[in-house]
């Protein structure tokens, strides 16, 4: 008995379901999520140390960070609730960014008036850098809903 073969197709199976785009809604609230989960990471660890952070970054009173820390969480719960419930999604993602900017901006003040240490600067420059981030990316997204 001889066997036929058959050609064999190596080619990967994708599901037959084509998948729609994501609009500029849905990024927004992705983004904003994320601006949530790592503002609210960023105030859990200002919290639980406190006291090392301050310490390696050459500030002198860990109440600042303390401070900083649980207005981070409350921000970043704001936040959240935006990405997951808000009805108006643009005028509370501007007032975010606005918030965003208004922190790389106290940032850059921070860097100007205080003597930070290397490791300081180094978690200042990160923080701006991603902040900033988040403000542009929402900032852009919020254009394109009106589009």
């Amino acid at each position: 008995m001889t066997q036929t073969h058959q050609p064999v197709d190596h080619a990967p199976r994708t599901p037959n379901r084509s998948i729609a785009p994501r609009t500029p809604e849905q990024h927004l609230r992705t983004v904003l999520a994320a601006n949530a989960t790592l503002s609210a990471a960023a105030g859990v660890a200002g919290l639980v140390a406190a006291d090392r952070l301050t310490e390696s970054m050459g500030l002198g009173d860990p109440t600042v960070i303390q401070v900083v820390s649980a207005a981070l969480l409350f921000f970043a719960a704001a936040v959240a609730w935006v990405a997951t419930r808000s009805d108006k999604l643009a005028a509370h993602a501007l007032a975010i960014s606005v918030c965003d900017i208004a922190w790389v901006v106290a940032t850059v003040v921070v860097v100007a008036v205080t003597d930070l240490t290397t490791f300081g600067l180094v978690v200042a420059a990160i923080s701006a850098i991603g902040v900033a981030d988040f403000a542009i990316a929402q900032l852009w997204l919020r254009r394109k809903l009106a589009a």
